[in-house]
């Protein structure tokens, strides 16, 4: 977080783009985790 400059804030916005694909693509679940 530090490195993104975002210590302070209260959250952050993630943006998935998918690599192959194209209409139809579909997302079932994500996790992401912090780690120190």
């Amino acid at each position: 977080m530090e490195d993104l400059k975002a210590d302070d804030d209260d959250s952050i916005v993630v943006t998935l783009i998918p690599r192959y694909g194209g209409d139809g693509v579909k997302i079932s679940g994500i996790k992401i985790e912090f780690a120190n």
